[in-house]
């Protein structure tokens, strides 16, 4: 009955927050079940909690004292609910969070500094509370203006939400403001040994971000930290206390020279396969990552092992430790083509919401960034690429002929491409937001092509040829061999293919056909029937004015003239349809 409670309770925060209104737009995206789009107001729908922050960069950058108040990252995470798309590795505790915000700064957590802390510890503040100090009037008694005034200023800063704050850490490097998104990241690095192979547990590796390894046999030479551990997992749960002495994981690798980032996270794999991730910020800005450590086992044989003393379990503790690889999770940039989908907003896949909560800038049609500006927030649309579509600027331009006409729409092109590729130059990522599945009749292929060919990624959409199956109700392909989808155009220059397709008796489905319906209606009598049945799904994936028209050959020509619809239709013809 609980079980059933919850699930209730999860679904009726999702629905809340489908329904409303979104400015700022915090997606929580990657490797979940359920992506999340969030602005204040879903926020402030879920617990809150507090915590008061001195703001301090390890550099000595004081930003002021708040009392801020937020929902903790893992209520959030919750709701999302994690999901590792590789079999294998089942556990969490090698998952790493990338935290960005609009200016593209970002920051790595680890699931165990999350997961496994106190749930106020990291959270995704929406307000704060300036905290100020006593008798602050007084301070011109004694002390000049320019020594006390820029401390005091920082407390009417302005601060942008939402913001990431880290209460665990000494210093504030990674608490984050204007964060617009939340991934789960999951490095699918799962290593398994051979049985018998199995790596010797008296070395290991670290390895930098630039592929650069050094081996670890002894750790007498470093200095020793004792910290005191709680040992609670499975099993009996908990498996007693214990002090024991190693050497600073932030102090090794300062020692090795293994350098790192805020957005930089630290991979621990054991001799056999066991992983466990964490964040570089997690060692070095929090009070508690002086007591991180690895130790050297007492006992035959040699090897060694990795301490996380202040988890409230044990699972990230690596007892024979093979490697560890330093690894940053800094997004390149990148080009993505997403397909939104044919008709209703609600046929968007989870993948391509995820997709738009990771980028930067968005190249977009009027009506999707308006339709889609759930998903888009407030990021930038570099522009709308119809604006250069041929027939749109001739439309916008009438008195412009001939080769003027070519010379102002390859200008218009020009100054496109260019913004798009100072976005990327500026490591932004950008997405072009298309109808449909973007790899059935997508017209950006024309423009980006020929710059950008096999270095953008596709996300694929739900398509009008999808959609309008589903709207007719039955399997078209039942008993047939074959299903062709074409145009008018392509089947007027193949007359071939669609005499032997009449011939069998197999559907022909026509993208993009009601407006050469006069010219497409006597090619397709050449070869079928007159009284061949006839379906125009018009609108297809619009729920409110999607609908059938189901005529004959013979008369469909007249049937589609009286029809205000003239543009959105896929038109099927074939002896079986119903």
């Amino acid at each position: 009955m609980k079980t059933r409670v919850l699930g209730m309770l999860v679904v009726l925060v999702l629905v809340s927050m489908s329904f409303l209104p979104s400015v700022d737009a915090l997606t929580i995206n990657g490797a979940v079940r359920q992506p999340l789009n969030l602005d204040t107001d879903n926020l402030l729908q879920f617990g809150s909690v507090q915590a008061r922050v001195t703001e301090l960069s390890h550099n000595g950058n004081y930003g002021g004292v708040f009392d801020y108040r937020g929902v903790p990252l893992k209520a959030l995470l919750d709701v999302a609910t994690v999901q590792k798309e590789v079999a294998g590795y089942s556990k969490s505790i090698n998952l790493a969070i990338l935290v960005r915000n609009r200016e593209g700064r970002s920051v790595a957590l680890s699931w165990g500094e999350v997961f496994y802390r106190n749930q106020s510890n990291v959270m995704i503040a929406t307000s704060a509370r300036p905290v100020e100090p006593g008798v602050k009037h007084k301070c011109g008694e004694c002390h000049d203006a320019a020594l006390f005034r820029p401390v005091l200023d920082k407390l009417n800063r302005k601060i942008v939400f939402p913001k990431l704050i880290m209460t665990n850490d000494f210093y504030t490097d990674r608490n984050l403001e204007n964060v617009v998104s939340i991934e789960i990241v999951d490095l699918n690095r799962e290593v398994q040994y051979p049985e018998g192979q199995r790596p010797s547990p008296a070395a290991f590796t670290v390895t930098d971000q630039d592929g650069r390894s050094r081996q670890v046999t002894d750790l007498s030479e470093y200095p020793q930290v004792s910290v005191a551990i709680k040992e609670v997992g499975t099993g009996r749960g908990f498996h007693g206390f214990k002090r024991l002495q190693g050497v600073g994981l932030g102090e090794l690798l300062k020692r090795l020279a293994v350098d790192a980032g805020p957005d930089s996270v630290l991979l621990v794999t054991s001799t056999d396969g066991y992983q466990s991730l964490l964040s570089h910020g997690e060692i070095v800005f929090s009070a508690l990552g002086e007591q991180i450590i690895i130790s050297e086992a007492k006992g035959a044989p040699k090897k060694f092992v990795l301490l996380v003393p202040h988890d409230t379990l044990a699972d990230r503790m690596v007892k024979t430790i093979n490697k560890v690889e330093v690894i940053s999770l800094r997004p390149k940039p990148k080009l993505y083509v997403i397909g939104v989908g044919s008709g209703d907003t609600s046929l968007i896949t989870l993948e391509a919401i995820s997709c738009m909560g990771k980028v930067d800038a968005f190249i977009s049609p009027g009506d999707l960034a308006g339709r889609f500006s759930k998903y888009t927030g407030d990021k930038p649309v570099l522009f709308d690429p119809f604006a250069s579509f041929e027939p749109e600027f001739k439309k916008k331009n009438p008195n412009l002929k001939g080769d003027e006409l070519k010379k102002r729409l390859e200008a218009q092109r020009s100054v496109e491409i260019k913004s798009l590729k100072d976005a990327l130059a500026a490591g932004k990522s950008v997405a072009v937001l298309d109808y449909g599945d973007p790899t059935i009749y997508g017209g950006w292929q024309h423009w980006l092509e020929p710059e950008f060919s096999g270095k953008l990624e596709v996300v694929p959409g739900i398509s009008a040829f999808s959609a309008a199956n589903a709207m007719m109700g039955y399997n078209l392909a039942c008993n047939q061999d074959s299903m062709i989808v074409t145009t008018p155009r392509a089947l007027e220059a193949n007359q071939e293919m669609l005499k032997a397709v009449a011939a069998k008796g197999d559907p022909v489905v026509v993208y993009m056909g009601l407006k050469d319906m006069k010219s497409l209606v006597p090619l397709l009598k050449k070869y079928y029937h007159a009284k061949t049945p006839v379906t125009v799904v018009y609108k297809a994936g619009y729920s409110k004015e999607g609908r059938l028209l189901k005529t004959h050959l013979d008369r469909v020509l007249s049937d589609t003239a009286k029809e205000t619809e003239q543009q959105l239709g896929m038109i099927y013809v074939g002896p079986s349809l119903r």
